[in-house]
């Protein structure tokens, strides 16, 4: 169990975190979501103990990992640039990594981790020869040799092909089960099936905790809809007409609506009766909309 208590960070004049308070249980994957400007890079070392906080605590099971360093070795950080030996071949650099861990058995685990991390064919080949997703592997195959029960992921699926994702999804999956895993990606249409939690974070506090299966059934009903059109539209006009509109936005001639139900076919016999239409579309709200109405 991975607990934030009360946690608050300033850098001289600048407080860039306030009051971050929530517990992660074992066997969660947890989407952590951060606008570019929201200082995540600080959050991510403040998880992993990189940096202290100002006031309280970050606890596992119920410990500071700040007043006892052993619990440190629980957390394994994959930052989004891997910090290699890069003249080292793979095979040699985990042998390396088992070495300061006093793994027994090496041999058996650096195989096992190989083979989770799909490597057995780059194992005599050097680390600055490989495309960044084989780096990636390699880092988390040093992470599980140390078997961690806390894995911080910071944009795993970043720069990787549409198959290299898939298989960073599946491993996350897979490592999920026994595993507490929080993932900091901005790709938010990549991994909503992997997680089963969302925390977004914005102006400095957390706005959204929840499962990914209760926001799923807070906005099951809701949708997009976006209207091209030919010609001005006064949408006082539709909004008074159509009362479960949420919202209105209008860009040159283009406008969407959300709406907390389903009023397409209405909507569109009165948009062509009353305007001149070009396209007409909708789709259901996804978490991307829920990311850019929360931090709004």
């Amino acid at each position: 169990m991975l607990k934030l208590e009360n946690i608050n960070k300033s850098f001289a004049w600048k407080q860039v975190l306030f009051d971050i308070n929530t517990i992660i249980q074992k066997g969660e994957i947890v989407w952590i979501i951060w606008p570019n400007w929201a200082w995540k890079s600080t959050s991510m070392k403040i998880l992993t103990g990189f940096y202290k906080t100002d006031t309280w605590d970050v606890k596992i099971d119920w410990k500071s990992i700040f007043k006892n360093n052993d619990l440190k070795k629980q957390i394994w950080y994959l930052p989004e640039i891997n910090p290699l030996y890069e003249d080292m071949w793979v095979d040699e650099f985990l042998y390396y990594t088992a070495d300061l861990k006093w793994i027994k058995n090496k041999n058996e685990e650096i195989d096992k981790v190989i083979s989770m991390t799909w490597l057995k064919d780059k194992k005599y080949k050097f680390i600055n020869t490989l495309s960044k997703w084989y780096k990636q592997r390699v880092w988390l195959a040093s992470a599980l040799i140390w078997d961690p029960d806390i894995l911080v992921l910071d944009e795993p699926t970043e720069w990787l092909d549409p198959n290299q994702r898939d298989e960073m999804k599946n491993l996350i999956s897979n490592l999920g089960k026994t595993k507490t895993i929080l993932i900091s990606s901005h790709v938010l249409s990549e991994l909503s099936w992997t997680v089963n939690r969302v925390i977004i974070i914005s102006d400095w506090k957390i706005k959204l905790d929840d499962s990914i299966e209760n926001i799923q059934l807070a906005h099951n009903k809701k949708m997009v809809i976006k209207i091209i059109f030919d010609w001005n539209i006064d949408s006082s006009l539709i909004k008074q007409k159509f009362k479960d509109i949420e919202e209105i936005k209008i860009d040159n001639n283009s406008m969407e609506i959300i709406t907390i139900t389903d009023i397409r076919k209405q909507l569109l016999n009165y948009m062509n009766n009353n305007f001149d239409i070009l396209e007409f579309y909708s789709k259901k709200i996804d978490l991307s909309d829920i990311f850019f109405e929360t931090i709004k």
